[in-house]
């Protein structure tokens, strides 16, 4: 987010926020998603305001055109950590990851990088070196559940164990909740 962008968005959400008791609040962010284009039907986007505004000002940033289709896709990527956001959004880029695919599929924003995101970028890695000179598409590996992941790899033809990803995948787990 740019300072002047950063700067703008604090000043609205201060006017907004000035005044509003808890009730008005959840009104006027709902107003806000919808004046801004998108929908969250049937979705309570509890994030503050600032977050809000935040993320959607990170998703025009990175050259999302269609925020509405990314929102209404998945609504709680107005509630997403926008450095948690960038972080992946940054690592998936080395593995070819294009906006499209966050347009296409924005779950990959909500993807964990320790439960699932490195540990499979990883896995894959050290079976054909670099995924994308071997002709996998990396976004494609991250959304099957693990048996389906395995599945697709030894349909590649690849020497893939599940027992084998699971340990791997323990570790990461085990990192991650070390870190919380």
């Amino acid at each position: 987010i740019s300072g002047d962008d950063s700067r703008r968005v604090s000043a609205i959400v201060r006017d907004l926020d000035n005044g509003l008791n808890h009730g008005d609040k959840q009104a006027v962010k709902n107003e806000l998603i919808n004046r801004l284009g998108y929908s969250v039907e049937g979705s309570v986007v509890s994030s503050s305001l600032m977050t809000i505004a935040g993320n959607v000002i990170y998703l025009k940033n990175i050259g999302v055109r269609n925020i509405g289709k990314v929102v209404e896709r998945l609504p709680s990527v107005l509630e997403l950590n926008v450095s948690y956001m960038a972080d992946k959004f940054r690592y998936l880029t080395m593995y070819g990851a294009k906006v499209e695919d966050v347009e296409n599929r924005p779950a990959l924003l909500s993807y964990s990088m320790l439960a699932r995101i490195v540990p499979r970028l990883r896995y894959v890695s050290s079976k054909v070196g670099d995924i994308k000179a071997a002709g996998l598409n990396a976004i494609n590996l991250l959304i099957p559940d693990d048996g389906k992941f395995i599945s697709i790899l030894q349909r590649r033809g690849l020497n893939a164990d599940i027992g084998e990803y699971g340990k791997l995948l323990s570790s990461y787990k085990m990192v991650d909740e070390l870190r919380k």
